[in-house]
């Protein structure tokens, strides 16, 4: 009798194992549906709401969202122009390239501590003020005058480069006169902090010189002091 219940309850002792053993091996399942980050450049335009995703560079058109659109002309203000871009982090549902939203977790204005969209470049000054984007991935060079509220969109533009500086050129676009900005590796400040930058920029708008900084990606990036 002993000996009966003892083989019985090996029996299932190693059941029990077994059905553990297969139930550590049976994979996951993956909910689909669920909702995904994505965070990246985002665009909206009266025609497309776009979003390039920062961590593999596809770009997704987005099923209109008022919330959305409303955050943008937020982050944008008071410049805001075609083809300018904000920093975003949202969720959402994808089918191929096309993401709807379920759920926003920031939309900011872009700058160069928060864009994750690789530029060359990002130069500012000061009196006036003013910032410029260089940047390939964007494909082009994006331009602002703080002073004027007003932007632009130029062309991307191949630089001359001899030795440490780098000099980039785009043309007229319409309702902004040409522009060209020397970028030289030295040291240089923005006449309103102590803040000591490792390049030096000069940007001509028109007849108009102004002198600046410049930022390069994919070097420390100094955050600015408060």
């Amino acid at each position: 009798m002993k000996k009966t219940l003892f083989l019985l309850l090996s029996v299932l002792f190693f059941q029990r194992c077994s059905n553990s053993d297969q139930a550590l091996q049976t994979p996951t399942q993956v909910d689909k549906n669920a909702p995904q980050i994505v965070r990246g450049s985002l665009e909206i335009s009266p025609t497309a709401q776009l979003i390039r995703d920062c961590n593999t560079g596809k770009l997704y058109t987005v099923i209109p969202n008022a919330i959305l659109d409303s955050l943008y002309g937020q982050a944008v203000a008071p410049i805001r122009y075609p083809a300018k871009s904000v920093y975003a982090v949202v969720r959402g549902t994808l089918v191929g390239d096309t993401l709807t939203i379920k759920d926003i977790d920031a939309v900011e204005s872009k700058n160069p501590w928060n864009t994750c969209i690789p530029f060359e470049f990002w130069c500012s000054g000061t009196e006036p003020f003013w910032d410029l984007e260089i940047s390939q991935a964007g494909a082009g060079l994006f331009y602002q005058d703080i002073g004027q509220q007003q932007g632009t969109k130029y062309a991307w533009a191949v630089p001359k480069i001899e030795g440490d500086t780098w000099t980039y050129e785009a043309p007229a676009t319409e309702g902004h006169p040409a522009i060209k900005v020397v970028i030289k590796k030295e040291k240089a400040n923005n006449g309103m902090s102590e803040q000591v930058y490792n390049y030096s920029s000069e940007l001509t708008i028109g007849n108009e010189k102004r002198k600046g900084v410049a930022i390069r990606w994919g070097e420390p990036k100094m955050e600015p002091k408060r």
